[in-house]
């Protein structure tokens, strides 16, 4: 049987490209064979020119109006016994989006796709003294630093401008996100997200619809958080009070573009399914509870970026590093004050300036060492290092502190 595929777009703006090429009829169609019964899959992808990005797909068969399609590159299916497809590729042109975002430590959300997806692609106004960007790579359990930081629509990250400006304006060339998105989700454990430009409702409240998917599963935010796909709690981190803000699900929140959140996944790889369509307090069954397994699990609270000073060390808790400045191999980190004799355990990272970690490690007591060496067995170079010292108190771990290391070859 010959099908047909038209395809088309707006001449300047980008072009599709097919695998496999199939025969070109007339402009922008082509036909395809299938001869022995057996579906034949067509992979195609948006190109943009420049200074356009890809948008959507407007993808049907022939006679219908067209499904919206996100995923680009996409697939379309020829089966024994349908009809023709056409495909429409929708770009929209770069535009410079802005956002007011606070100084000191925030969480940052990306309600954009990006054209450049590099740290620099953030321009700052005016330019902080001082900045720096983490994002956690929940497949390594640890956090990337600014000059590994690809920029992820969608995706949450920890930002830190100095303050000598209450705020600061940054901006980045993309576009915004609307209409239907995907964010896939990582390895199970924390993941850090956002929201397409638009709000979404977290449980029984106002905004758009978030729904999960593993592999070919789709379930609504309730039915997940009950299955144990996701966690019912979202963390987001108050500027102010300089702590984290817990959204229960079974409470109702919005959460808002250019805002950064941690979520718990129990599961790996999932998908979270944006809509704009605003059926999310709708969807919520509030008079259905959620499972006992569901309510009684607790991840604890998500890890703090390497370089985060609270706004005071724990009370009676301070961490030193001795000797000072490090002349030979080993550095010893321990805990004093009135608390130390309370620490059950101690976990210290160490960190360049640009917040790669060299070292990390955990250890009962109230002292540790390190022998200067890089998790890949390489001595670190003379220069000035952070590190950061956490205690187990009661159980909880808490910040003791982020300080500085000189090291002397």
């Amino acid at each position: 049987m010959t099908y047909r595929l038209d395809l088309s777009t707006v001449e300047g703006q980008g072009e599709i490209e097919r695998d496999p090429a199939g025969l070109e009829g007339a402009a922008d169609v082509y036909y395809y064979f299938v001869t022995d019964g057996s579906p034949l899959d067509v992979t195609i992808t948006a190109v943009p020119d420049e200074g356009w990005v890809f948008k959507e797909w407007q993808i049907g068969e022939t006679g219908e109006d067209p499904d919206i399609r996100v995923e680009n590159p996409t697939v379309v299916n020829f089966t024994p016994g349908s009809t023709d497809w056409t495909a429409v590729a929708v770009f929209e042109e770069e535009v410079e989006i802005c956002h007011t975002v606070p100084s000191d430590w925030h969480f940052f959300g990306l309600p954009v796709d990006p054209v450049d997806t590099g740290f620099q692609a953030l321009e700052f106004d005016p330019q902080p003294t001082d900045k720096h960007l983490f994002w956690w790579n929940p497949d390594a359990e640890e956090y990337v630093g600014r000059a590994d930081v690809e920029l992820r629509p969608m995706s949450g990250y920890w930002m830190f401008l100095t303050t000598e400006e209450a705020a600061y304006q940054v901006c980045i060339e993309g576009s915004r996100l609307s209409g239907d998105q995907v964010l896939e989700l990582g390895a199970p454990g924390w993941q850090m997200i956002s929201v397409p430009d638009y709000p979404v409702a977290w449980g029984p409240a106002a905004g758009g619809t978030l729904e999960v998917r593993s592999g070919a599963e789709v379930k609504s935010l309730q039915d997940a958080i009950d299955a144990m796909w996701v966690h019912h709690t979202l963390y987001s981190w108050d500027v102010e009070d300089k702590e984290w803000k817990t959204l229960r699900a079974t409470d109702g929140a919005t959460l808002e573009p250019w805002t950064g959140y941690f979520l718990f996944a129990h599961v790996g790889g999932l998908e979270l399914l944006y809509s704009e369509d605003a059926q999310g307090q709708e969807l919520w069954a509030t008079g259905q509870a959620l499972s006992a397994e569901a309510l009684a699990f607790d991840p604890g609270t998500p890890p703090l970026p390497p370089m985060m000073t609270d706004a005071e060390p724990t009370a009676g808790l301070v961490a030193v590093a001795y000797p000072s400045p490090v002349r030979g191999e080993d550095v010893t980190f321990a805990l004093q004050g009135p608390q130390a004799v309370s620490a059950q355990a101690m976990r210290v990272q160490v960190y360049d300036l640009s917040g790669q970690v060299l070292f990390r490690g955990e250890d009962a007591g109230t002292s540790l060492s390190w022998d200067t060496m890089t998790r890949t067995g390489d001595p670190v170079a003379s220069g000035v290092y952070l590190y950061s010292v956490e205690a187990k108190l009661n159980g909880q771990w808490v910040s003791a502190g982020v300080d500085k290391l000189l090291i002397v070859r």
